[in-house]
């Protein structure tokens, strides 16, 4: 017998000994295991198809931190691809790269990794930013500014994005950033 009638019938034989609703609460063995990695990457794939992003990068990262989630193909292949939406480009190559290591003799999942990468090299030029020679300080903020006006709307959205972030993170250098295509400065060194 399930759950549901098994209540209604508790509750209506309480109503009939003049008790009230019994206080009782019935509760699964689901909802007392503890969640699986594979689970927890289920869901949040279902949220990024579901264009669900925040809910999907959640699931993601906990899926990712959780035991064996490095090493599980789809969880670091998506954990890139939610990375890539919120333009966290860096994190995104690290993932692709993790991930094409994990599909191993899979053609097909060396394909996704593949076209996952070209996407984000046809929109994104890799930058190595260095400290320059004699510089003793090697942490900071990096403030990127465009030498040319960027037409593209979407091109410009995505810089600006990318430009904010660095504005208000303190990185250490030497550091790679992926940039749309174009020619930009940073803290005033082009």
């Amino acid at each position: 017998m399930s759950a549901r009638p098994l209540m209604t019938l508790l509750t209506l034989f309480g109503l009939l000994l003049g008790a009230g609703p019994l206080p009782i609460s019935i509760a699964s063995a689901q909802d007392e295991r503890p969640a699986l990695q594979s689970d927890v990457r289920d869901q949040g794939i279902h949220y990024f198809k579901r264009k669900r992003y925040k809910q999907s990068r959640a699931f993601l990262d906990r899926a990712f931190k959780m035991k064996d989630g490095a090493g599980d193909f789809l969880t670091v292949y998506y954990r890139g691809r939610i990375s890539y939406h919120f333009l966290l480009i860096e994190e995104a190559m690290k993932m692709a790269s993790m991930a094409k290591k994990l599909a191993m003799k899979d053609d097909r999942r060396k394909r996704s990794v593949r076209e996952f990468v070209d996407e984000i090299n046809d929109r994104f030029g890799r930058v190595d930013i260095t400290p320059a020679r004699g510089e003793t300080n090697k942490e900071g903020r990096i403030f990127f500014e465009s030498k040319t006006g960027i037409l593209n709307k979407s091109k410009r959205q995505r810089f600006e994005s990318i430009r904010e972030r660095f504005r208000s993170m303190d990185i250490t250098l030497p550091i790679s950033v992926y940039l749309p295509y174009g020619k930009y400065t940073a803290n005033n060194v082009g």
